[in-house]
C-alpha cells in the first residue's frame, strides 16, 4: 500500500507543496460542491504541512489577482461568494499594491455585501468582513467618484437609527470615508460626514474608555486586564481620526473639543495603555503636519504644554518622545512661518502709511 494523501504530502518538498497549492486553489472553482469538500480538505493538508516561508510564498496578491480577474470575466455559471471571498481576501492581504483597474469592480462587490441589512448573526459577520476588507483596501487605492462614499453614508446612517453593525463594521465604514474623501472634498456628502464624523468618533471613544482600566497596579492589589478588543477599537478610531486631522481645513469649537479629547486620553493612558498613548501622538503628529492647522489650536488645546511635559520627562528612544519631537519642531515651523507673514503685513500697513 502506497502512502496515504497526508504522508505524501508531509513528505514533499516545499517546492511540490506550494506547487500542489496552486493546482488545488485553481482548479477549485471547476468542481461541485461535494468535490470542492474533498479538495479543501487536501488543502488543509497542504496548508498544515507547509513553513512560515511556504505559506508565504503560496498566498500572493498576484494569485488572488489572477483568481479574481476570471471570475469577473465569467459570464455564466459564476460563484458570487466565491467572488466575495477572494475580493475580501484580495484587499486584506494586498498591503498597499492594488491593482487600479480592478479596484472599481472589487469595490462594489464588497459594498453589495456591506449594505445588506439583514439582522440575522451570519449577515452581520458577512458585512463586518465586507467592511473590514474595504477599510483595509482603502489604504492602497482611492475610489473614483462620489458613488461609493454614497453608498458607505447611507451604511453609516442606517446604522445611527438601527443599530445593525458591530462595533469593527462600524469604525471600518468610517476607515473607509475618511481614507476617500479627500478626493471628493467638494461634494456634498463630504461636507455632511465631516460635520457628523467629531460627534461619532467622541461618542465611540468614550464608550471604548469604560472597559479599559487606566489605574496603575497598587500594592497588593492584581491590576484588573483592559477589554483587548476594547483597546484596539480605541487604536483603530485615533488611527482614523489622525486621517481626518491631516485633511481637514475647517477649524470650530467641535474640532478643538476633540483636540483636547486626544490630549486628556493620552495623560489618561500614559502611564497604563503604551499603544493607545503612542497613537495619541500620532493623531497629533498628523494634525501637525496639516497645512491647514494654525499654532493657536495648539496653544488653545494645550497640546503644546502636554508635548513640552513629554519631552522632557519621557526617554529619549521612546515612540512617543519621538512623536513629540517631530509636532514640537512643526509647531515651531507653523510659529516662524505666522511671524514672517505677521511682520509682512507689518511693512505693508506701514508702507500704506507712508503712501498717505
Amino acid at each position: 500500500m502506497g502512502p496515504s494523501v497526508s504522508e505524501f504530502i508531509n513528505e514533499s518538498s516545499g517546492k511540490l507543496r506550494v506547487e500542489r497549492f496552486f493546482e488545488l486553489i485553481s482548479g477549485l472553482r471547476n468542481f461541485n460542491n461535494t468535490d470542492q469538500k474533498v479538495i479543501i480538505k487536501e488543502l488543509e493538508l497542504v496548508m498544515k504541512a507547509m513553513d512560515k516561508n511556504e505559506l508565504e510564498g503560496a498566498l500572493t496578491v498576484g494569485v488572488f489577482e489572477l483568481m479574481i480577474f476570471e471570475e469577473m470575466s465569467k459570464k455564466e455559471g459564476k460563484s458570487e461568494r466565491l467572488l466575495i471571498d477572494l475580493c475580501e481576501c484580495y484587499y486584506l492581504l494586498s498591503d498597499d499594491n492594488i491593482n487600479e483597474k480592478m479596484a472599481p469592480s472589487i469595490t462594489s462587490c464588497l459594498l453589495k455585501v456591506a449594505s445588506n441589512e439583514e439582522r440575522s448573526i451570519n449577515i452581520q459577520k458577512e458585512v463586518e468582513m465586507a467592511l473590514l476588507a474595504l477599510s483595509e483596501g482603502s489604504r492602497g487605492t482611492l475610489v473614483k467618484g462620489s458613488q461609493p462614499l454614497e453608498e458607505m453614508i447611507d451604511i453609516i446612517y442606517h446604522h445611527n437609527d438601527h443599530r445593525n453593525l458591530t462595533q469593527l463594521a462600524f469604525q471600518s465604514a468610517w476607515r473607509f470615508m475618511i481614507n476617500n474623501w479627500h478626493r471628493n472634498s467638494n461634494s456634498q456628502i463630504v461636507v455632511v460626514a465631516s460635520m457628523i464624523f467629531l460627534t461619532v468618533v467622541k461618542r465611540e471613544l468614550k464608550e471604548l474608555i469604560k472597559c479599559v482600566d487606566w489605574k496603575r497596579e497598587d500594592e497588593g492589589r492584581e491590576k484588573i486586564r483592559s477589554e483587548p478588543k476594547a483597546t484596539q477599537m480605541i487604536i483603530r478610531w485615533l488611527d482614523v481620526l489622525g486621517n481626518f486631522f491631516i485633511m481637514c481645513d475647517k477649524w470650530d469649537d467641535d474640532f478643538n473639543e476633540v483636540v483636547r479629547f486626544v490630549v486628556e486620553l493620552f495623560r489618561t493612558a500614559r502611564d497604563n495603555e503604551q499603544e493607545i498613548s503612542e497613537m495619541c501622538t500620532h493623531a497629533l503628529k498628523m494634525l501637525a503636519r496639516s497645512k491647514n492647522s494654525s499654532v493657536d489650536i495648539f496653544e488653545k488645546c494645550g497640546v503644546s504644554e502636554m508635548i513640552s511635559q513629554e519631552i522632557n520627562c519621557r526617554d529619549s528612544n521612546d515612540k512617543i518622545t519621538e512623536n513629540c519631537t517631530v509636532i514640537l519642531l512643526l509647531i515651531s515651523a507653523k510659529s516662524k512661518d505666522k511671524a514672517d507673514n505677521d511682520t509682512k503685513v507689518e511693512k505693508s500697513e506701514d508702507g500704506s502709511k507712508e503712501d498717505n
